[in-house]
């Protein structure tokens, strides 16, 4: 929703529908059932009832097939794929901060903790959405930023997964 006496955005984000274990593990049970995959893009909250190392869990499965896993979500969940090493995590900076444990991240800032982060073996590239600033995509060699047009931000709802996508 979109204030326009004060330009402020509100967003209500509801819980989804409760999942049942049978339900999550049949998920992983199917894309492990899948040849030949190159490529698996997980992201999103959980909805209620998914652990929160259910990425993790994807990431060891992708792993045994060669494939990559993108991965663009939060908190834990992030924390947990993290820590299980993926292709690509696509956090803002708010997620990175709390991925590496830093109360805030300053633009100066960023590449040096984008590095930290690909050599721990959180991921082999880092694409960091920045807003209005752009994006950052790390890997172990290079660092290349992308600066938007000044446009008028109407809503943010979908943006993370247009840089995923």
């Amino acid at each position: 929703m979109l204030d326009e006496s004060n330009d402020k955005q509100y967003q209500f984000g509801m819980p989804g529908t409760e999942l049942l274990e049978q339900e999550w593990r049949q998920s992983l049970g199917t894309i492990e059932a899948i040849n030949d995959v190159e490529c698996v893009v997980a992201s999103g909250s959980l909805p209620p009832g998914v652990p929160l190392d259910i990425y993790a869990r994807l990431a060891v499965i992708t792993k045994k097939k060669n494939a990559k896993l993108i991965v663009d979500t939060s908190g834990d969940a992030l924390k947990h794929a993290a820590n299980k090493g993926v292709y690509l995590l696509k956090p803002n900076l708010g997620e990175l901060s709390s991925l590496m444990n830093m109360e805030k991240i300053n633009e100066k800032q960023i590449e040096e903790i984008a590095q930290v982060a690909i050599q721990k073996g959180f991921c082999e590239l880092l694409v960091v959405s920045m807003g209005e600033k752009g994006a950052m995509l790390a890997t172990k060699n290079e660092i290349h930023r992308v600066i938007p047009p000044s446009v008028k931000r109407l809503n943010t709802v979908g943006a993370g997964d247009s840089l995923v996508a």
